[in-house]
């Protein structure tokens, strides 16, 4: 399988609301009702907003015009709210289990850094809050350089 990275297209939009269900089902999140009418409408507006990165990994081997998407991520820019600088924040992470063992992490990952790189970014920040794979991704992030910095609390509001 030969994987390539692109941004998104509206066209990618089905696969991705597809693929963020696998990411629900495998994230904390999994017993909230997954909406692909409310993904579909996110996805929307991210792929055309400029201070959001919208890369998916396809598999170029596929034969259909740009690959068929098999993973994708999604991170935004913002200014802090006590600077003029801005952070880059990697909202959502997901590749389909038959990627998750080869080079597309690090490939997306990287990807994410040189777009942020060229926005001018003081600070990348690479969370997990969906609580999966915690040890694989802290050897991810790590390998690009990124040490633990803090930790993400939380807590249900309402009984699931």
């Amino acid at each position: 399988m030969t994987i390539e990275l692109r941004f998104a297209i509206p066209a990618d939009i089905p696969t991705l609301v597809e693929l963020g269900r696998g990411l629900h089902v495998d994230s904390r999140y999994g017993w909230m009702v997954y909406s692909a009418t409310r993904a579909w409408q996110s996805l929307e507006g991210m792929i055309e907003r400029k201070d959001c990165c919208v890369i998916v990994a396809v598999d170029a081997s596929t034969g259909a015009t740009g690959g068929e998407p098999v993973g994708f991520l999604i991170g935004t820019a913002s200014e802090f709210a006590f600077a003029n600088d801005f952070v880059a924040n990697l909202e959502f992470f997901y590749l389909s289990s038959a990627q998750r063992r080869g080079v597309s992490a690090m490939k997306m990952l990287t990807a994410f850094r040189r777009w942020a790189t060229n926005r001018g970014v003081a600070e990348i920040v690479l969370s997990n809050r969906y609580g999966a794979n915690n040890p694989y991704l802290t050897r991810l992030f790590t390998k690009l350089g990124m040490p633990v910095v803090g930790g993400v609390h939380a807590t249900w509001t309402r009984l699931r």
